[in-house]
């Protein structure tokens, strides 16, 4: 069953059970840009899975370098190198965030892993992932979502700043040129 895209989210989310994130997470981004690998400006911007273009942006990371170097290589920018790409490796521990990984939570939310993982050129491929997030962003309680990656390797962790509390951290602990 798939929920009707013109029903928000918003109620299904008052209760539902969120996790913490504890680890290691992966980033990449174009090299002149590494200063500033945690802000979500630039995604502001765009159209994106789990941000929505001029209301709320959103960082990406990876569970493993792999997610991100997938990513990069289905896009082209590894083989063009137009621009040189770095991949920062974080420390993040961040509570609230809702796990699209979990069958229980996708059950109650009445979706399926293929409503988050079509590719950007399917026609309407952001359209529930978009109305989710949006439903997650404007909620009290979630700081982000942990979802199955597009690229197949591994999962994302999408943060929105701009609801971080003090309490959590998001510290860089490497930085690698990708080649």
């Amino acid at each position: 069953m798939t929920p009707d895209i013109d029903q928000p989210f918003d109620a299904l989310l008052t209760n539902i059970t969120l996790r913490p994130i504890n680890g290691a997470f992966f980033r990449a981004v174009p090299a002149h840009a590494a200063d500033y690998a945690l802000e979500d400006g630039p995604s502001y911007l765009f159209k994106n899975r789990y941000n929505i273009s001029e209301q709320f942006g959103a960082l990406y990371f990876g569970d493993r370098a792999e997610v991100c170097k997938t990513t990069l290589e289905k896009r082209g920018l590894l083989a063009s190198r137009r621009v040189p790409n770095v991949l920062l490796s974080f420390d993040i521990q961040v509570d609230g965030i809702l796990d699209l990984t979990d069958l229980n939570i996708m059950n109650l939310l009445q979706i399926h892993r293929e409503n988050l993982v079509q590719t950007r050129d399917r026609p309407g491929a952001y359209d529930i992932s978009q109305k989710l997030a949006g439903s997650a962003y404007h909620s009290k309680r979630i700081l982000g979502l942990y979802a199955p990656d597009a690229s197949e390797t591994g999962n994302t962790l999408v943060l929105y700043p701009g609801k971080i509390l003090a309490k959590h951290f998001i510290r860089l602990s490497a930085k690698l040129n990708l080649f």
